[in-house]
């Protein structure tokens, strides 16, 4: 929207830098509602209201009370350290040596996969789980899954998501990791009774390029907080500080 006046009241205007500014305060649903909905009266309208309160406040002298003017001291102390900070912050750089360097240094810790996404059937018997066995495939798993399986998963079809090795008891685990996608199992008994296991993904562990953006994002976060701590530190240093004890 180009910058443009909108409204004017006793002379002071109310442009679309506002009107914008007004938008982008608002709840992700009511942005899209509004962004969808184009040049709204309902937001003019609002802007009018407060600038009107604005200008009673000022006509008033409002803006000279004692209890006012250290709330704005306030907000004005709490915006400048916040732009301080954002401008201590802002040369940060990440070559891609360091965050090959760090991801290096912390492969376990970003370790991804392998993953699969499966869905089962449970039921008490091995007799039950047999006879099961020999009517099912791909096309009708889901459906004998919601009619006889005792797993909650029975209402998604048995459908139990995604998951990494380790999440399941271990002869459920074991297996489904070995299987092939599409693939369905023969009786697997646990300690909770027999399973069908349908491999329906796998997904392998994520390489550097593919978890590249989470490394940096983390690299610079870390990186933030020691240009932080640093610049405390020197402050500190060259400014008095007094600790009052309060009794």
């Amino acid at each position: 929207m180009e910058k443009q006046v909108i409204a004017k009241i006793d002379g002071v205007e109310i442009t679309t830098a506002h009107y914008e500014n007004f938008l982008r305060q608002l709840n992700p649903q009511l942005i899209e509602y509004y962004n969808k909905k184009g040049f709204s009266k309902e937001i003019l309208d609002e802007l009018i209201s407060q600038q009107l309160l604005v200008i009673d406040a000022r006509e008033k002298g409002y803006d000279k009370n004692e209890d006012f003017l250290e709330v704005l001291k306030s907000t004005e102390d709490s915006l400048l350290m916040t732009y301080a900070l954002g401008k201590t912050l802002e040369n940060i750089e990440i070559s891609e040596e360091e965050i090959k360097k760090y991801y290096e240094e912390n492969k376990d810790h970003f370790k991804q996969g392998p993953t699969v996404s499966a869905s089962h059937i449970l039921v008490e018997t091995e007799e039950e789980a047999n006879e099961i066995a020999k009517e099912i495939n791909a096309e009708n798993f889901a459906e004998i899954a919601k009619e006889k399986s005792s797993c909650p998963s029975s209402a998604n079809g048995g459908s139990l998501g995604e998951f990494s090795q380790g999440q399941m008891v271990p002869e459920f685990d074991q297996k489904v990791f070995s299987m092939e996608v599409g693939e369905i199992s023969e009786p697997v008994k646990t300690q909770f009774g027999y399973h069908i296991i349908k491999l329906d993904g796998k997904k392998e562990e994520l390489d550097f390029e593919q978890i590249k953006g989470s490394v940096e994002s983390e690299l610079k976060g870390r990186k933030e907080q020691e240009t932080y701590v640093n610049k405390i530190k020197e402050l500190s240093e060259s400014h008095k500080v007094e600790v009052i004890n309060i009794k």
